[in-house]
């Protein structure tokens, strides 16, 4: 498929960026999007958590929020899978904690959607009824509140 040949060319321009020394933030950035964009969670983050541990780190919030996004969705992709299905639930409130700084420094609609998204995700894994149901009334909210945000700008 075309996406398998995305991902190997990827790779081969992440190894050529290495070799040649050339290394940095907007380029670890890049990377990790275009990751994200073709669905390999797992390599995304790795890129995502590379570029948030560099020194001389300059990244956009774009960035962050995609980071969360993203993990956020390999949750229920592990949960689904079965692969470490129990501790899918605390790294999904770790993706929430996240995204609930973010909006602490600026409430943007496109944060309080993400985290519609990230609660819905969140009881779609949730064990209990009573958890999926007042995961999703929150989920509401924050959607509803993002709606209100984007129409008021």
């Amino acid at each position: 498929s075309s996406l398998k040949y995305l991902l190997k060319d990827l790779a081969s321009i992440s190894t050529a960026v290495d070799a040649a020394g050339i290394r940095n933030a907007a380029i670890t950035e890049c990377e990790a999007i275009a990751y994200a964009e073709c669905n390999d969670y797992e390599n995304a983050i790795s890129k995502f958590e590379s570029l948030l541990s560099m020194e001389q780190a300059g990244f956009s919030v774009k960035a962050i929020e995609k980071y969360c996004n993203i993990r956020a969705k390999l949750c229920v992709k592990n949960w689904q899978k079965g692969n470490e299905k129990n501790k899918q639930l605390a790294k999904m409130e770790k993706v929430i904690v996240d995204l609930k700084q973010l909006l602490s420094m600026s409430p943007t609609a496109e944060r309080l959607s993400l985290l519609g998204s990230a609660c819905k995700r969140k009881a779609m894994i949730s064990s209990t009824v009573s958890d999926k149901i007042k995961t999703l009334v929150l989920s509401a909210d924050f959607y509803r509140n993002a709606f209100a945000q984007d129409k008021s700008n």
